[in-house]
């Protein structure tokens, strides 16, 4: 007999085209997902710390120095968190397919760290753990270099500054390909990014990111907007997977704006959530609707990490969600849907309910009559009536010197969250408003969710000279989405005020009414609502509170006596209050109201609305009081 020669046993192994493969699928070319992969390293880092009774500083820090061609931009990631010895670096940085979170995150097969140093050119990993320090090398994909451990020296402390334990990851950007984007835009991007929602909102986590160029550096965190609770930690039920509860939370942001309902910066949607790890936003299908679009909350499922654990693949490999066609996220995104649905549709029919109950047939005859009245009148003083406006007669030719010498120009802002933004202030230097170039001048803000960059800027040199006038750039932030505050700048005496509101979405910031700058006139119900009526700049609706002080004296609750005739003319002097107030307030802020010579500003303006008003009030009030109620 021929004898039977035993079966050898191999390993299999990746060779470096895997490696670049599997690096190329997971970051690409995308700095800012690979930054995601290490600042959620150390943020699980730390919860393990916390699941062990530990306190740790919870502080996580983003450097980056900054090259586009004479060298390579450089990055690190630097924690004070549990940190790694020889045995978890080999664990890792060696295999594939391992568990490396600690049971606290994603478990996207251990590939983040490896992953990102390959994707963008070659790293160093440095950690303190046990009083000893342990360094690896990553080059050329698949090359490692483990140095020896040994304790910790007096050299160490020196060049570390988490050398009592942590970890600092250090990556050569070497990848022509992989973008290096601007600070401030990198910034803003992991400030907003919802993968990063729970860390930014997280009390015991401090992100910073230090632009190694300029020394500067910056706290990152996100503000939750002002919010009404409309489900609270819902239970779901899931046909297939019986054994599992998820739960969502749904809120609705206060103030008349949208949230950002799209991308990975969106300050609304659902987010999808396990344990500490938040996969995406999303509304189910919902992103466009209108009355979805100050939406936000939760979907919390953390048995997603524990599948992925298991081997179940359910995190997409390239780190965009859940995978769609996964059994699991089909019912999951099924069951929030239809929460979601039910209270679009109640959303929907509350306010056409509203609208019928507030607003018959002949008011919305007069309203109609009223817009085409208003915009006409928009048109003559303001030259709008499309896109963008228009530059009337008497636009001053050349630059006028600052009113009272002290003064924002514009003195209203829309400024998109997390963007840094400069307002003007612009100065007078001539020797009569006691300023002078090199004075400091103070800066405040009443909403702390708008921040202010420097509260004492200095008065630089002359911006122009004929007459001596200097700009001050006032930098401010918004920190939370639909926030709105007045940013006031003193000085010996003088004051300027600006209007700041906080946007989600570029398109709102430049909005610009098209067609008309009056779009409607509607009636709503608000209790305990102290303003009567006001102007909603973004959707250019003039609103009447019918509950507000005083009007609820001329209707009913439901909208009644709306027809009577000391209620038409009531709207009628509302409508063309506001009406002439926006008016004034663009000329103002176009510079179209010439003051005359030795006139303070506010008492031209004040002047100027008086005139629009006396003009512009009879054409309102014949729209908008019944021809049977007035004398023809």
């Amino acid at each position: 007999m021929v004898p039977v020669s035993a079966v050898r046993r191999l390993k299999m192994k990746a060779g470096k085209r895997a490696f670049k493969m599997l690096a190329d699928q997971a970051i690409g070319h995308d700095l800012l997902k690979g930054l995601l992969e290490l600042i959620t390293n150390s943020d699980e880092s730390y919860a393990v710390l916390e699941l062990a009774g530990a306190r740790p500083s919870g502080r996580i820090e983003v450097e980056v120095d900054r090259r586009t061609r004479t060298k390579q931009t450089v990055i690190r990631v630097i924690d004070w968190a549990e940190g790694m010895d020889e045995a978890q670096l080999e664990k890792c940085l060696v295999g594939y397919g391992e568990d490396t979170s600690g049971h606290v995150g994603r478990g996207v097969f251990g590939m983040g760290l490896k992953d990102t140093i390959n994707a963008f050119g070659e790293g160093t990993i440095t950690s303190f753990k046990n009083e000893e320090k342990h360094c690896c090398s990553v080059t050329n994909y698949e090359d490692l270099g483990l140095e020896p451990a040994h304790a910790i020296t007096r050299s160490d402390k020196k060049d570390f500054r988490n050398a009592t334990g942590g970890t600092i990851i250090e990556i050569t950007v070497r990848n022509p390909e992989v973008k290096i984007p601007q600070m401030d835009s990198l910034r803003q991007q992991l400030q907003m990014h919802v993968c990063l929602r729970g860390i930014m909102t997280d009390p015991t986590r401090m992100l910073v990111l230090r632009d190694l160029r300029s020394g500067s550096a910056d706290d990152l965190h996100y503000e939750t907007p002002e919010n009404e609770l409309l489900v609270d930690q819902a239970e779901l039920s899931l046909p297939s997977y019986p054994e599992i509860r998820p739960t969502l939370t749904v809120r609705r942001a206060s103030g008349a704006d949208a949230l950002s309902q799209s991308g990975s910066c969106r300050t609304g949607g659902i987010l999808v959530v396990s344990k500490r790890t938040c996969h995406e936003a999303t509304l189910f299908g919902f992103d466009d609707d209108p009355h979805a679009a100050r939406l936000f909350g939760e979907l919390r499922c953390d048995e997603i990490y524990d599948l992925q654990a298991a081997g179940e693949p359910i995190v997409d490999k390239n780190r965009d969600g859940l995978k769609k066609n996964h059994l699991l996220t089909k019912e999951l995104f099924q069951a929030a849907r239809k929460v979601v649905e039910g209270i679009i549709a109640e959303e929907r029919e509350n306010e056409k309910q509203k609208q019928r109950e507030l607003e018959n047939e002949n008011t919305l005859r007069r309203f109609r009559a009223a817009i085409k009245s208003l915009n006409d009148i928009a048109r003559r003083e303001l030259q709008l009536g499309g896109p963008g406006t228009g530059v009337g007669p008497g636009t001053p030719s050349d630059p006028r010197a600052p009113q009272d010498g002290f003064e924002f120009v514009p003195d209203t802002y829309r400024i998109i969250i997390s963007e840094r933004e400069s307002l003007k202030l612009r100065v007078q230097v001539d020797g009569t408003t006691g300023i002078a170039v090199g004075d400091k001048i103070g800066i405040s803000c009443d909403n702390h969710n708008i921040k202010v960059f420097d509260n004492a800027p200095s008065v630089p040199k002359l911006f122009h000279e004929d007459p001596p006038w200097s700009i001050v750039h006032v930098p401010v932030e918004g920190l939370q989405a639909n926030a709105q505050g007045f940013i006031t700048a003193k000085y010996n005496g003088k004051t300027a005020i600006a209007a700041v509101e906080v946007v989600s979405t570029k398109a709102q910031k430049q909005h610009h009414p098209t067609g008309g700058l009056f779009k409607d006139i509607r009636y709503e119900k608000r209790e305990g609502w102290p303003q009567r009526a006001w102007f909603e700049k973004k959707e250019c609706i003039i609103w009447i509170n019918t509950l507000g002080p005083s009007v609820d004296l001329y209707f009913g609750p439901s909208g009644e006596r709306q027809d009577h005739p000391a209620n038409q003319v009531l709207v009628a002097e509302l409508v063309a209050e506001l009406a002439c107030q926006e008016i004034a307030r663009r000329q103002k802020e176009a510079k179209l109201l010439g003051t005359p010579p030795g006139v303070e500003e506010l008492d031209a303006y004040n002047q100027h609305l008086t005139k629009l008003k006396a003009n512009y009030a009879p054409l309102l009030h014949k729209a908008l009081v019944g021809r049977e109620n007035r004398r023809e």
